[in-house]
């Protein structure tokens, strides 16, 4: 007997570059494959490069968790 598929998810733990800064509490639409998800972004974090640069992590969480 085949058994039903109840929900599908994608769980992103990547960086991607982006071009701006983000702040908390703002929101974000992502499309994959033509469907929309709005994420909010719960936390930056930085990470020294040692070389007097850093790089910044914008942590962003599914609006329907």
């Amino acid at each position: 007997m085949d058994k039903t598929i109840n929900e599908r998810f994608i769980k992103l733990s990547s960086r991607l570059p982006f071009p701006e800064n983000i702040q908390l509490g703002d929101d974000l639409t992502l499309t994959v494959k033509g469907q929309n998800y709005i994420l909010n972004c719960v936390k930056s974090e930085d990470y020294d490069k040692q070389d007097g640069t850093f790089d910044r992590v914008f942590v962003l969480k599914h609006l329907g968790e």
